[in-house]
């Protein structure tokens, strides 16, 4: 089989160039599969941030009833409810008194310091505006 030099490919794992068919991609089987590993690797990564969001969502939604705004929960209660902070989050400022806010979809939380303990108020994303 003859190649031409517009048949010379480069794989995008390992960078090598090869030579092979029109529609392959990849220089070798292990290129392909250390690919699709890697795309696996980062999907199952995302759906484990995303359960994670989903059952802090959960803890807010729960919570909010009880706090609105209004009424700031103690943290530890988040902590026995399984509340992970380290989950990614967005971060909004209130315009009116430059609080910072973490939203996690409809709902948004704030740590307040007071007495040696921490407490968590919970509003509505779309009501800090009004804070």
């Amino acid at each position: 089989m003859n190649f031409h030099l517009a048949d010379i490919k480069k794989c995008p794992v390992c960078l090598e160039e090869f030579t092979g068919r029109k529609n392959q991609i990849y220089c070798s089987i292990n290129c392909k599969s250390r690919y699709n590993n890697k795309k696996a690797f980062e999907l199952r990564t995302e759906l484990v941030d995303n359960k994670v969001m989903l059952k802090n969502y959960r803890i807010l939604h729960k919570f909010y009833e009880i706090s609105k705004g209004a009424n700031p929960i103690e943290i530890k209660e988040f902590f026995k409810e399984g509340f992970e902070f380290e989950c990614p989050t967005r971060k909004v400022k209130s315009p009116i008194d430059g609080f910072e806010f973490n939203v996690i979809h409809k709902y948004a939380y704030r740590i307040i310091n007071k007495e040696d303990k921490q407490f968590i108020a919970i509003c509505k994303k779309d009501d800090i505006k009004y804070l």
